[in-house]
């Protein structure tokens, strides 16, 4: 997804935008700071990915970035930096909140990729809240119908066949043993 980031000079690496399906979460993510700053409540978000597109910077530290540049604190958002995909992501992001032992996990994640995020999730233990923030639609758009069109079908398939792919890995035994469930703690909120 190269083609979904942005750099303005060869050598600026500090305008490198987020990925084109992560703008939901994050404005997600806002909202949802401010609900628990107006709770009282902690929120800490994991932001994750490494700099897949070579680049210079990783998915993480450009997702905190955003959320720094939104209002949220940088000592409320803990970057996972090594994640080349979403399973990686699910393994790193699981042994942080494992350590963390949150009381309550809501996956911000865009509504496409939500059912395989949170079946990865699950595998290392974590039994997250979902909350769409992102979806893709056909219609209420000035871009083409035909290329939209192909994007959500390529979508779908993508996820599809990645959720098989987990389920035979599984029959195979070629997956990593599932994970016990996390243990809730004393945290308010923690978001993923």
């Amino acid at each position: 997804m190269e083609w979904a980031r942005k750099k303005i000079a060869a050598d600026d690496r500090t305008y490198v935008e987020p990925l084109a399906f992560a703008y939901g979460p994050l404005m997600a993510a806002v909202d949802m700071y401010h609900q628990c700053a107006q709770g009282q409540l902690k929120c800490t978000f994991i932001t994750a990915g490494a700099d897949i597109a070579g680049n210079g910077i990783s998915e993480a530290e450009v997702s905190a970035r955003a959320l720094i540049k939104a209002g949220i604190p940088t000592q409320a958002i803990i970057r996972e930096e090594e994640s080349l995909n979403t399973w990686e992501s699910s393994r790193h992001v699981g042994e942080i909140l494992h350590s963390l032992k949150p009381k309550r996990v809501v996956l911000l994640q865009s509504a496409p990729m939500m059912k395989r995020s949170l079946l990865y999730l699950e595998h290392f233990g974590v039994i997250a809240e979902p909350m769409a923030a992102a979806y893709l639609t056909t219609s209420h758009t000035n871009m083409s119908a035909t290329g939209l069109n192909f994007l959500a079908a390529e979508v779908g398939f993508q996820e599809h066949f990645d959720i098989w792919r987990y389920t035979l890995y599984n029959y195979l035994g070629w997956n990593e043993p599932k994970e016990p469930p996390l243990a809730l703690g004393e945290l308010s909120q923690s978001s993923t």
